[in-house]
């Protein structure tokens, strides 16, 4: 902001506006997507973010932008520049033709207008034709940014205006709509000025204008509206036995700041690690944990890198940590949950996709179950749900959900399905 200024900090505070939006809002966060909306691409409808300042907040400046920059924005006082460039000097050499009964054509490059042929010709009809109506579209959008006063200062070159220069398009049509304007010698040269409220002005807008006809009110505007149902809440997979109600309970290993440190290590590892070449695994992750957690024992560092590394290389694992798997992979979508459509936001720790079967798994940290005992409720559930969310989205492959126990590993199948 020292180098860019204080309007700096309103770009700023735009982009972390958008940023709190996307962690909180409907959809699952995702990185990837939240970025594309600042990338300019060509053929996307969105093309980044703008921010619109107001022009009346009292700064003592003048600001000097082009008239596609000043949409949306008004001043007190708008000086427009006519450059009075004619139309068609800047023509393309490469002109694109009218595609041909069997197929499109390519574009064609040209000389000069003496030596169009017929299609040349028709191509730079339409190419000029549409430079006019953007011409036309422009000058209105540079004429009503004022709110007080409008000035038109054609700069002539070495070319003079022409009817089709945005100086003399506005005197023809102020002349034709409010008659001749108060002609102003001024030590720059002779101006032209028309006011708004004058006798004369009033007078011909009167003549002119026909009285609007009276409207008849709608009946709709006089009933009650319908009540709109309220939709239900987004189910999210890692709380989906409290997502109906409301009510979350955290569990008690939440409390526990070294537990929770431990399981963020163990899943920016197993998120990590499967890119790195096996032969460096360990170092990198010996290094990654040092940084990471550097007041954690170093006995309990190595046994947690120990613990990853073991659960990377189980064969029975192995499609999960291939170069086609993914990780932290958001899924959004809508299931039928006890006959209601309701819509699931999650995020799966691998996921992969092959062979017409998906395959997918979630992570815990905590202490496994018994090899005799049930998948505890909440963490099958969890799940259940992104199995079902990835039956929606591929509907052709064999969905396998997977339950994953870091410590040992113990691995327990929750669902398979076609």
């Amino acid at each position: 902001m020292a180098r860019l200024g204080g309007e700096a900090g309103d770009a700023i505070d735009v982009f972390l506006a958008q940023a709190a939006e996307a962690e909180t809002g409907g959809d699952a966060p995702c990185l990837d997507a939240f970025l594309a909306d600042y990338v300019v691409r060509p053929g996307r409808g969105k093309s980044g973010l703008s921010v619109k300042r107001d022009l009346e907040a009292g700064r003592d400046e003048v600001r000097v932008m082009t008239v596609h920059g000043a949409k949306g924005l008004e001043a007190p006082v708008v000086v427009v520049i006519d450059g009075c460039e004619p139309l068609g000097r800047n023509d393309p050499p490469l002109l694109g033709l009218d595609p041909a009964a069997d197929g499109p054509l390519p574009p064609v490059w040209t000389g000069g207008r003496t030596q169009d042929c017929a299609a040349t010709l028709r191509a730079r009809s339409a190419l000029q034709a549409r430079a006019r109506e953007e011409h036309n579209r422009l000058l209105y959008v540079a004429m009503t940014r004022a709110a007080d006063h409008l000035v038109i200062a054609p700069y002539r070159g070495a070319t003079r205006e022409t009817p089709a220069s945005w100086c003399e398009m506005v005197r023809i049509g102020l002349e034709r709509g409010l008659g001749p304007g108060e002609a102003v010698e001024t030590e720059h040269g002779p101006v032209t000025i028309w006011r708004d409220g004058s006798a004369a002005a009033l007078a011909a807008a009167a003549e002119t204008t026909a009285p609007p006809e009276p409207e008849s009110v709608p009946d709709w505007l006089f009933s009650n509206a319908a009540p709109e149902a309220e939709a239900a809440p987004p189910l999210s997979p890692s709380g989906a036995l409290g997502a109906a109600d409301g009510q979350r309970q955290p569990r008690r290993r939440l409390g526990d700041a070294e537990a929770r440190r431990r399981g963020a290590l163990i899943h920016l590892l197993l998120e990590h690690l499967p890119r790195i070449e096996p032969a460096r695994r360990a170092e990198a992750a010996e290094r990654f944990t040092r940084a990471r957690a550097p007041a954690l024992e170093e006995g309990k560092r190595k046994e947690l890198v120990r613990a990853v590394l073991r659960l990377i290389e189980t064969p029975d694992l192995a499609p999960l940590f291939s170069t086609q798997a993914r990780a932290e992979v958001a899924l959004s979508g809508r299931i039928v949950v006890d006959g209601i459509a309701r819509d699931v936001t999650g995020r799966i720790d691998r996921l992969v996709v092959e062979d017409g079967r998906v395959i997918l798994c979630d992570f815990k940290t905590g202490r496994p179950p018994a090899d005799d005992a049930p998948l505890p409720e909440r963490e099958a559930a969890q799940v259940a749900l992104y199995a079902r969310l990835a039956a929606a989205i591929w509907p052709e492959h064999r969905i396998t959900a997977l339950l994953v126990w870091t410590s040992g590993p113990v691995v327990r199948r929750v669902e398979e399905s076609r």
